[in-house]
């Protein structure tokens, strides 16, 4: 590399992580501040020159790692809990906002072909970004998030069949039905070929090198990047036909069994985030100034659609299911954007395919900019958004959920000595520790797969929202001996303590706090016992590390905690 080329690759670099990191510090993807990057020195082609062969090379090995690393990831064990309305929401929503996008599209003068990408890139939202503002926020646990989480993934695999089939067809005459179903039906063929044939190299030449390797990280690591690399170049050669980027689906799907999959993907992710920066360089390189203007109006339109059409399709689907308003709102806001999907793929067909211009691709961009950088906010402040919505969203709620069947609530018997909040991880090891009968208590959760669980195992549980304070009447709570909360959201903990202050006959109140504020604010509030996990378990650690050792009461505790879990595990 010339020391010219140096300097250009350093000043690309230095301007996206400037702009990337304003970015951040607005609470916004750093996406938008790479694809800024590229189009303010898109135009500056005599100094730097975004759009060089190394620039796209390195671009191209960005999304290779990312579809490697998502590979990795494909982890569909979340979608047993809320598996029919994962698939519901995420197949619904990719159904209805594709013909939708599709119809606005041609309504705007787009051409079929172009339509078709636009309404496909409209379609799928970023799971990278909510799984990182929901984990921001603590609530990937919530019901709504891994709701979220689960039609994410619905999304991720449907978009993985749609870049196989797109990747199938590039070099195919569209206009042929005939063609296009041989081309199909052929690239079927030498993709299970070739995949069968990468199992066996996997299983028994990959995995055993990768066994015998043991703890030397650096070289593992090395490894399953050439592997990446290499199934890339494979599914990329003129005999198969396919996208590098499939190929790095596969390499990583054919890893994604293995004991330290966490860790190769927690390895290639800032190499993935290195490369995949400058494919969004690239893609605002790749945007003409002129076309801006061009592109406003469309812009606009499909940016509104995103934020508000695509959360409406998500709450109607779920009202539909018999979900509450609160559920459904919160839910839908994981669909308020497009995803780096949905660039990557209309930038593909700009570059690789030719088959969309440049107004198309600027729209795409701009939308992208607009709707992540909007429903970032949106998740961020979803509360507050329910708060000020919710008496308008009751039209949403199609069914009698079992938060509001009367006979849900009659046929239980509610006066009980034990009432829990909530029976997640926490409430389910309390379950197994207590001695009381299944009759004494009472449990009280918003996921409908743990209320069937629960009630398969006999005991009396109620499908609610903890922060719908106008149901605490019905749990006869002045009649509890010991009211316990296992949800560590200080609002909801603070709505249960001041309903309880007032009560005639007071129970004893045992909540769950994330951090110190919140145990300060909870002990002040009047609860008896605030359950804070990072204090429990430094207070066990401390006690151990004084006495250098387990005693007896210890040694008997881990016994007993062996033989409950192996009940569970």
């Amino acid at each position: 590399m010339s020391i010219n080329a140096f300097v250009e690759f350093s000043v690309i670099l230095t301007v996206a992580a400037l702009l990337g990191s304003i970015a951040v510090k607005f609470k916004q993807p750093p996406i938008l501040g790479y694809i800024l990057a590229g189009l303010l020195l898109g135009p500056l082609t005599s100094y730097f020159d975004p759009r060089s062969d190394l620039i796209e090379l390195l671009a191209s090995i960005g999304v290779t790692f990312l579809l490697f690393t998502l590979g990795l990831e494909l982890n569909f064990s979340e979608l047993k809990h809320v598996g029919k309305v994962a698939f519901v929401t995420g197949i619904g929503q990719i159904v209805f906002t594709s013909v939708i996008g599709y119809i606005i599209a041609i309504w705007l003068g787009f051409s079929s072909i172009a339509s078709f990408f636009i309404a496909i890139g409209l379609t799928f939202s970023s799971t990278i970004i909510i799984v990182k503002l929901l984990a921001a926020k603590n609530q990937l646990d919530t019901l709504y998030g891994r709701i979220s989480v689960g039609f994410l993934l619905v999304q991720d695999f449907i978009a993985i069949l749609i870049l196989i089939g797109i990747s199938a067809i590039k070099n195919v005459d569209a206009s042929s039905i005939v063609n296009v179903g041989v081309s199909l039906f052929l690239a079927l063929v030498k993709a299970i070929i070739v995949l069968a044939i990468a199992f066996v190299l996997t299983r028994y030449l990959l995995n055993p090198l990768l066994d015998s390797l043991k703890n030397e990280k650096e070289v593992i690591f090395l490894i399953t990047l050439a592997w990446a690399l290499f199934l890339a170049a494979v599914y990329n050669s003129e005999h198969i036909g396919f996208t590098k980027e499939v190929g790095g689906l596969i390499a990583g799907i054919l890893l994604s069994n293995r004991f330290e999959q966490l860790q190769l993907e927690s390895w290639t992710r800032p190499l993935r985030d290195f490369f995949l920066a400058l494919f969004f360089v690239l893609l605002g390189a790749n945007i003409h100034v002129s076309s801006l203007s061009d592109a406003l109006l469309p812009t606009i339109i499909f940016s509104i659609f995103v934020l508000i059409g695509n959360p409406l399709i998500v709450m109607i689907l779920m009202g539909w299911l018999g979900y509450t308003k609160k559920t459904s709102f919160l839910t839908s806001l994981a669909v308020a954007q497009i995803s780096e999907f949905s660039l990557i793929l209309v930038g593909y067909a700009y570059t690789s395919l030719g088959v969309v211009d440049n107004v198309t691709l600027a729209i795409m961009a701009l939308v992208g900019g607009i709707t992540m950088t909007l429903s970032s906010y949106m998740i961020y402040y979803n509360e507050k958004l329910y708060s000020v919505l919710s008496k308008y969203l009751g039209l949403f709620e199609f069914k009698k959920t079992l938060i509001s069947a009367d006979s849900d609530l009659k046929n239980t018997n509610l006066s009980k000595k034990i009432v829990l909040f909530g029976c997640h991880r926490m409430g389910r090891h309390f379950l197994l520790n207590l001695d009381h009968h299944k009759s004494d208590i009472l449990i009280v959760d918003i996921d409908p797969q743990n209320v069937h669980e629960l009630k398969e195992m006999g005991y009396d549980v109620i499908y609610a929202d903890m922060s719908d304070s106008m149901m605490y009447p019905f749990f006869h709570l002045d009649n509890a001996e010991i009211v316990i909360s296992t949800v560590p959201s200080i609002k909801e903990n603070l709505k249960l303590l001041d309903f309880i202050r007032d009560l005639q006959n007071k129970p004893i109140i045992i909540v769950t706090a994330n951090n110190n504020h919140d145990v300060v604010k909870l002990y002040d509030a009047g609860a008896d016992f605030v359950v804070y996990p990072h204090l429990v378990s430094s207070e066990l650690l401390a006690k151990i590390a004084k006495k250098g050792k387990l005693d007896k009461k210890l040694v008997k505790s881990r016994t007993m905690h062996m033989e409950k879990l192996s009940k569970i595990v």
